[in-house]
């Protein structure tokens, strides 16, 4: 395999990735459109995001044991195409029930997506470079986070919302034809860690014999990444202005910083845990991610804006490290188990996103008679929750995990560095 091969691989997820990524996120500028539209209420609207994110969730694990079974180049490559259908489903919709049916078949294409990924690269980069290359996929999907913010409201702005959506569901399409080609032409008939034997589908007894192996980093997953998707998809604008008074477009200066955190999180925690193992780095952001949710819950009313600027960039970055639990898995299973055991902690994480807006919401409600500004407390506090069970899950990770320490056999040399076992 030429070391070119694995460059225009990185590249092509990379940018699926960040398409995908732009469409997931996207239906947040329109949904005052889409009440007004649609006549529909805030709660009604929420089932929209409810059925995106519980068909991801329900996925994960059937998606990850067909991936030890059919090449994850063909799921990826599905997925893609999936999340194209969606995409122009939901921008020709005619009534409310088209645009859940198609958020549904988002979520099937994106359920199908991340955890291919992570197994696509798998074959191509050995252990001392694959933090980092997770590290930049993951910063693809920010860069597409931020483009469906204002480049994406310019663009409806000018137009409407229908053709922007059209548009991208056909290039996703369109990307997904050419990375079915690009697969066929490149991927090895079997992986280099493939003993040859016909392949059985991984056990759970077998994902669960070290049970800390996958605890750790399904709870990291479920307290870093779905708090803050959770959170910043529906609550983190209406709690900027009922604290602060802040109109949406002073909000969304505050969710861009976030995004800007996660893009860059990436970057720079997948090379620190090539160097230093995955444990120390994701102890690090799980600390510095609670003490920030605690400072947000504990000081909301009277945060001063330079603070919570700093709370909302690293609320976004701990988001963005999260990419570390998949780092985590390539090292704990074999190649023929990471696939499920990806599927497990990625459905923690989503589940995590879906009980962490159910749950601010409840207490939102479920306290009416109280202060705005003590319910809004009350739910950063319940958040909080959540980051500190992420915060234990990294405790609990190996210090086995060091891949400079882990044998790259049977693995294919990654871009960044051309030696076996890049770091020795």
């Amino acid at each position: 395999m030429k070391r070119s091969t694995s460059w225009v691989i990185f590249l092509t997820v990379s940018i699926m990735y960040c398409l995908i990524f732009m469409q997931r996120t996207a239906p947040g500028l329109i949904s005052q459109k889409l009440m007004a539209q649609y006549a529909i209420t805030p709660t009604t609207l929420s089932l929209m995001t409810v059925a995106q994110y519980l068909t991801y969730a329900a996925l994960q694990i059937p998606v990850g044991l067909f991936a030890s079974r059919i090449h994850p180049e063909r799921l990826l490559v599905l997925g893609s195409l999936f999340d194209g259908l969606g995409t122009i489903m939901f921008g020709t919709s005619a009534s409310f029930h088209a645009v859940i049916l198609s958020r549904i078949i988002v979520g099937i294409g994106d359920a199908m997506v991340w955890l291919n990924i992570v197994l696509v690269l798998g074959k191509w980069y050995d252990a001392g470079v694959f933090g980092r290359v997770l590290g930049f996929v993951g910063m693809a999907g920010n860069i597409g986070a931020i483009l469906s913010t204002f480049p994406l409201a310019w663009w409806i702005a000018g137009v409407g919302y229908h053709v922007p959506f059209v548009v991208l569901g056909s290039v996703l399409i369109a990307i997904a034809g050419l990375s079915a080609i690009l697969f066929e032409r490149t991927t090895p008939r079997r992986s280099r860690l493939d003993s040859g034997a016909p392949h059985k589908y991984p056990a759970f007894r077998t994902i669960f014999r070290h049970p800390w192996d996958i605890i750790a980093p399904m709870l990291a997953h479920w307290g870093f990444m779905g708090p803050f998707l959770g959170f910043a998809s529906l609550f983190a604008i209406p709690m900027l202005h009922s604290l602060y008074g802040m109109t949406a477009v002073e909000g969304g200066y505050y969710l861009a910083l976030a995004l800007f955190g996660s893009l860059v999180a990436g970057p720079i925690v997948g090379p620190l845990s090539d160097r230093l193992g995955r444990k120390t780095p994701y102890i690090l952001v799980g600390l510095t991610d609670v003490a920030a949710w605690a400072v947000f819950a504990a000081f909301a009313p009277v945060l001063a804006p330079a603070v919570l600027a700093v709370v909302f960039l690293i609320l976004g970055f701990a988001n963005g490290a999260s990419v570390l639990t998949f780092a985590v898995l390539r090292d704990n299973f074999q190649n023929k188990e990471v696939g499920l055991a990806s599927g497990i902690a990625n459905t923690a994480g989503f589940l995590s996103a879906v009980l962490v807006p159910w749950g601010i919401g409840f207490v939102l409600s479920g306290f009416a008679g109280s202060s705005a500004a003590a319910r809004d407390q009350l739910a950063l506090a319940y958040v909080t929750i959540f980051a500190v069970m992420g915060t234990i899950g990294a405790f609990k990770i190996s210090r086995a995990n060091n891949p400079r320490q882990q044998s790259p056999t049977g693995t294919l040399q990654g871009p960044r560095d051309n030696r076996v076992g890049a770091g020795h």
